[in-house]
């Protein structure tokens, strides 16, 4: 399957029905690797879990490998990589996923209700100690996605999923109420992913660059609203975009 990205270099999704392989998504610089049950296209509840597959690996083309976070754009396989920006590589990719994702709206909306429901490992211990939970997505390190199931319950997990998907809500319902309806979430990523045809190696960026293209798009305090919502003890996960969306 091949089509064009906002930088509109050529996409080629290698996509796997089988029960004899492993079932993942892997994005890369201009295709994905997505694996899933047999029979997904046949049983609708294997669609409705592997349906956003897809689309999130396929904004990972421009989300995560055009548009790269600094830390992860290392120039040689010897230099550690920094993680510190996983709620755009992937926070950002997750709500934009299910937004593509073909399914009703209704679908949708139980999706972000359940995210919404769930509570993240870690939520006891540490800095919970004294009643609350310290909501970092950006941490633990990615390599958590591959980490064994011990002590689960006294650590975080990869919520730069899940709790980037609603921070990343209510940047776009907030876009809207700036601007009155005029601009959204889409304007920032054509504005900040968009690029020049043909194939184009990475391009890096940082926490302030997110910033300045999200000023660009609606002037506002986004060096805060994030700082706020990526370092800020709270006992539930980050319900302002669903209360602010009504």
């Amino acid at each position: 399957m091949r089509s064009s990205a906002l930088t509109t270099t050529i996409t080629t999704t290698f996509y796997t029905l089988s029960d004899a392989v492993a079932h993942f998504g892997l994005e890369h610089h201009q295709s994905s690797d997505d694996r899933v049950s047999e029979r997904t296209f046949l049983d609708d509840n294997l669609w409705k879990i592997n349906a956003g597959l897809l689309p999130h690996e396929f904004v990972h083309s421009w989300n995560a490998k055009y548009r790269r976070p600094s830390g992860l754009a290392t120039g040689d396989f010897s230099t550690p990589m920094k993680d510190d920006l996983l709620w755009v590589y992937e926070g950002l990719t997750e709500y934009l996923g299910n937004v593509l994702t073909a399914r009703p709206a209704c679908g949708l909306r139980r999706n972000i209700a359940k995210i919404s429901r769930c509570s993240p490992p870690g939520s006891t211990t540490g800095p919970a100690a004294n009643g609350a939970r310290c909501r970092t997505p950006t941490m633990p390190p990615s390599s958590c996605v591959l980490a064994r199931g011990d002590w689960n319950s006294l650590r975080r997990d990869v919520d730069f999923y899940d709790e980037g998907d609603l921070i990343w809500l209510e940047a776009d319902v907030t876009i809207r109420q700036l601007t009155g309806g005029r601009r959204s979430l889409d304007d920032f990523c054509k504005a900040f992913h968009g690029g020049a045809s043909g194939r184009t190696g990475p391009r890096s960026h940082t926490f302030d660059d997110v910033v300045s293209a999200l000023n660009q798009i609606a002037p506002s305090d986004w060096k805060g609203f994030f700082t706020t919502r990526l370092t800020a003890l709270s006992l539930r996960a980050p319900m302002q975009g669903i209360e602010k969306s009504g």
